[in-house]
């Protein structure tokens, strides 16, 4: 992998340690179910950071709507994820093949030459639309060095 490779990431379950969201409680949220939004957002505001981004440029591609923006970049400013060249978001929640088709269009957008995935149907749904892209699990960035568990991990000099 080339340091100047233009990567892309998932947030929840790759950036992010993967918490339980059904589609029935997003739904109930993208109807304004107030109680169902502040559960969301109380969720999003604790979950924790699982891969921290090593190389640069990279893209965050999720499927959080545009109107978790604020709470989306607060998470990311307090983790120290400051480096990502874009934050993609689509306009409101997204289910389905929407969300492939809609992380496909992103991909081939900006070129990414390795996307890493952790939802299995998503990872096998964009493979055959972003043929110029690497399409890989979260695990994979962990191998191949574009991402460490841990930001220590990178102050650490064996000699």
């Amino acid at each position: 992998m080339s340091i100047s490779e233009t990567i892309g990431f998932d947030m929840d379950g790759v950036l992010t340690k993967h918490f339980n969201y059904t589609e029935e409680r997003l739904l109930k949220v993208s109807n304004k179910d107030k109680c169902e939004t502040k559960s969301l957002k109380r969720i999003l505001e604790t979950v924790e950071l699982s891969l921290f981004p090593i190389y640069t440029p990279f893209i965050i591609i999720t499927s959080r709507p545009v109107e978790l923006k604020y709470l989306t970049l607060v998470w990311l400013l307090s983790n120290r994820i400051t480096d990502f060249n874009h934050l993609v978001m689509p306009k409101k929640y997204l289910f389905g093949k929407e969300r492939i088709e809609y992380k496909a269009k992103a991909i081939n957008h900006f070129r990414l030459e390795t996307y890493y995935e952790d939802e299995n149907d998503i990872l096998k749904g964009l493979i055959p639309l972003c043929p110029d892209t690497k399409i890989k699990s979260p695990h994979e960035a962990l191998f191949d060095g574009t991402a460490s568990y841990n930001r220590i991990i990178d102050r650490v000099f064996v000699m």
